[in-house]
This record gives structure tokens, sequence and C-alpha cells, in this order.
């Protein structure tokens, strides 16, 4: 299943009056990829908010290499490369979904905390986030010592 792919639209209003998508909103589209990668095995955001739970970003970076315009549609590939105590830490790649040469445009990480919505302080990840999550980590260790 390695990477999981999310497909994104660059919406209009994110575009830069130059008419590119600009960096600081990859990181929203990172945090929606991991959303739809937790959903992938379940994990919606209903049932986090229903367990008191939520996750937020505790650090971002990322490096932009080709402008994406008006109208791309980008796939994020996005791949945990860390789970700790109550952190995740995911490894996100950005490609224009149309270009068959495949160039990466943007690529970036992101570490997100597990929080418990009413005291705000970190928790230890459940077995229903932590079990996926190491077995994807566990998928991508095997796959890059295949290659």
């Amino acid at each position: 299943m390695l990477p999981f792919v999310f497909r994104f639209p660059v919406p209009d209003e994110q575009l830069y009056d130059v008419g590119n998508w600009h960096s600081p909103y990859l990181f929203l589209a990172f945090f929606q990829a991991r959303i739809a990668l937790f959903e992938s095995f379940g994990v919606t955001q209903e049932i986090l908010e229903n367990n008191g739970l939520a996750i937020i970003a505790v650090h971002l970076e990322s490096d932009y290499y080709v402008p994406l315009l008006k109208n791309d549609v980008v796939l994020i590939e996005i791949t945990p490369c860390e789970v700790g105590r109550s952190s995740m830490v995911f490894s996100c790649r950005v490609y224009r979904e149309e270009d068959q040469e495949k160039r990466l445009c943007a690529e970036g990480k992101t570490k997100q905390k597990l929080i418990d919505r009413n005291t705000k302080k970190s928790v230890e990840l459940p077995e229903w986030i932590r079990n996926p999550l190491s077995e994807l980590l566990k998928e991508n260790s095997a796959a890059e010592h295949d290659t």
C-alpha cells in the first residue's frame, strides 16, 4: 500500500497573485493527506472527537521546487516515518497528477501530536492509531531495503 496517495485539486483561493500555489498551503494539504490516510484504516475525525482526542501539528517543514498552478491537481504521497509515544512524523512528496515523468514539485515533513481535547496535553497513541501506523512504517522500511 505504500505510499498512500492523496489527490488534491489546487484551490483557486490559495494561489498567489502571480498564479502559483504557495508553500504555506502545502501544510494544510499535508494535514488533509494525513486525515485521508487515517480514514483509510478506519480512524475518522469523528472517531477522534468522540474519544476526546485531536491531532495538532507541532513541526512543519517543506521545500518547494516546481510551481503548481491554477487548475493543477497534485498527488501527495504520505508515508509515516516515525511513530512516537504521542507523536507521528510523516513524509510528504508532491507531484503534478498529469506529469508522466513524475517530477517532484515539493516535499516536506510534519510532526503531529495527539492531544486530549479537554486538557490540551499530549496523550499516548491508542493501539487503533499506533498499530496501523507501525505496520505502514514496517512496510516502508522493508520496501526501502528491497530497493
